[in-house]
């Protein structure tokens, strides 16, 4: 297989996680309801990051990148542009980057005084690409 429809398949797996994690937190949610139970805090609130101002939202692109999305990113183009590993998803309307650049993209982001940022990345992916293990 080429490079190309690796990468694509690899686009279209991480869409379908993304959407089956949100219809199983949606699932989480209604069975809890119907039972009178609090919600797990493990189960996120479910947020548009679009919809938020001033906010960015970094979320796992396939199996070695993240994406970066919000209401802020166009006016932090140039800035996202100029970090290592970045690259324009047309289909997401997304910016995207190397996992390992994760630490980079949350400063860069933060020094343009964006402090509403969302991360949902594993910990796992991130403890294993940058070699270090939390005490707790």
């Amino acid at each position: 297989m080429s490079e190309e429809l690796l990468k694509e398949i690899d686009r279209k797996v991480s869409l379908l996680l993304s959407e089956f994690k949100k219809l199983s937190e949606v699932n989480t949610r209604l069975i809890h309801q119907q039972l009178n139970a609090p919600v797990p805090a493990s189960v996120s609130s479910p947020v548009d990051p679009g919809l938020l101002k001033n906010s960015i939202y970094i979320t796992k692109l396939g199996i070695d990148r993240i994406k970066v999305q919000g209401k802020s990113t166009f006016k932090l183009k140039d800035t996202l542009k100029g970090l290592n590993g970045s690259k324009w998803e047309q289909e997401l309307k997304a910016w995207s980057y190397p996992l390992d650049n994760l630490a980079q993209v949350i400063e860069a982001v933060e020094n343009e005084g964006i402090k509403d940022i969302g991360v949902d990345v594993d910990e796992t992916d991130v403890v294993l690409k940058k070699g270090f293990v939390d005490d707790d």
